[in-house]
């Protein structure tokens, strides 16, 4: 009988190399995990997700309005919790439950994704207002009605100047662009000329980013500049018929001369805190898109004056006559205009 001789040694290595190859295969086996008894790796499911409606163009929503979209999966029995995203939260958010709410004009994409999957929707917010532009012979167009207004004899909406939103409760605490501290110190954050006010940034005129006409209606629309409103203030080229019943005064129809085309702008009023407290009942208070840059917590406003029966843009010089005090957090209405 032949006898086979074990070195010692080589045994223990080879017993070693035997283990170790053991190990390797345990932890890089389909059934590896942190025991000696680990779970296999499910294989990854195969499944997709589309997002409901399936459209092959933009789906249109009007400005401020609400859709909810949802997700479909194939094949049908799978189910999986979903993330919802935007892209551009400017011109629309989405909860979590898929409810894409407009917030501002323009085209967006909505996502959908669970796990490595996702699907995309394209978004597309329009204006909420039809709006038909006036030739009243000036040099821009005007809107026929009040931002915000369903007829020219409506107010519409109430805004702070420089501020994009409508709301029904102002003052200085609640604009965008002032901030104020515990003692009601105040300190203007944009569109500001004068030291020891805040920013010095020299912005005299509202960018289109403030733009409430423009944000509301589209691109192509915006506030007037007080030079726009004075053109219509031109009393040889315009008649000016007061609308009033006793001693109430309703608003003016402002009328050229030459072409017969007219619009209306009614009495307004101001709202300085809440939507109750309405101040000047006998103006209509317009913006413009002009800050006072001698005093800047104010911006540039139009009256139309029910008392005098005059409609004029309010004086800025350093007289205290109240037609100037048109501070920037008080509500006030907007008649946009389009440019030629």
């Amino acid at each position: 009988m032949r006898r086979i001789f074990i070195n010692p040694i080589s045994a223990i290595f080879g017993i070693l190399i035997v283990s170790s190859l053991a190990f390797s295969c345990k932890k890089n086996g389909p059934g590896s995990g942190s025991g000696e008894q680990g779970e296999q790796e499910e294989p990854e499911e195969e499944y997709e997700i589309s997002i409901i409606p399936q459209l092959e163009e933009p789906l249109e929503i009007r400005f401020s309005a609400s859709y909810r979209f949802s997700v479909s999966f194939s094949p049908e029995t799978v189910s999986k919790p979903i993330t919802w995203n935007s892209e551009d939260e400017n011109i629309a958010v989405v909860d979590e439950e898929g409810v894409v709410t407009a917030t501002g004009l323009g085209e967006t994409n909505i996502i959908a994704s669970t796990g490595k999957r996702e699907a995309v929707a394209q978004v597309k917010v329009i204006s909420s207002q039809l709006i038909t532009p006036m030739d009243m012979g000036t040099s821009v167009y005007w809107a026929p009605r009040n931002l915000g207004a369903s007829t020219n004899t409506e107010a519409g909406d109430y805004y702070g100047w420089g501020e994009t939103a409508s709301r029904h409760t102002f003052g200085m605490h609640y604009n965008k662009w002032i901030v104020t501290d515990s003692d009601n110190k105040y300190s203007i954050l944009k569109y500001n000329t004068l030291p020891g006010y805040g920013n010095v940034d020299n912005l005299r005129v509202l960018l289109p980013e403030d733009d409430a006409a423009r944000w509301n209606l589209g691109s192509n629309w915006r506030i007037p500049t007080k030079e726009e409103w004075e053109e219509l203030f031109d009393e040889e080229k315009f008649t000016y018929t007061w609308k009033t019943s006793g001693n109430i005064i309703y608003g003016v129809t402002i009328k050229n001369k030459t072409s017969g085309i007219s619009i209306y702008l009614p009495i307004t009023s101001m709202c300085t805190a809440s939507g109750t407290n309405f101040v000047w009942n006998d103006y209509g208070c317009y913006w413009t898109a002009d800050v006072n840059y001698k005093q800047p917590v104010w911006a540039r406003g139009v009256l139309v004056d029910g008392r005098k029966k005059s409609c004029y843009v309010a004086v800025d010089d350093a007289d205290h006559d109240d037609e100037r005090f048109f501070c920037r957090y008080y509500g006030m209405t907007i008649r946009p205009v389009k440019d030629k």
